[in-house]
């Protein structure tokens, strides 16, 4: 992806998170950024995608 902040992940490309989803695994991601915020669409595939950066913010 380029121009963070812009663009999304198309819903129709697939993702290294739901290829090991597929396979059993249990995903999960903790972000830092905004730019990985899951309005992004990066949040696709994953059991678990935590990017609340407020400070001391918890959401599951």
């Amino acid at each position: 992806m380029r121009s963070n902040g812009i663009f999304s992940l198309g819903g129709d490309l697939p993702t290294l998170a739901g290829s090991f989803r597929e396979a059993g695994y249990q995903t999960a991601a903790f972000v830092g950024s905004f730019v990985m915020d899951s309005r992004y669409g990066l949040a696709r595939g994953f059991d678990h995608y935590d990017d609340d950066l407020a400070a001391g913010g918890r959401r599951s």
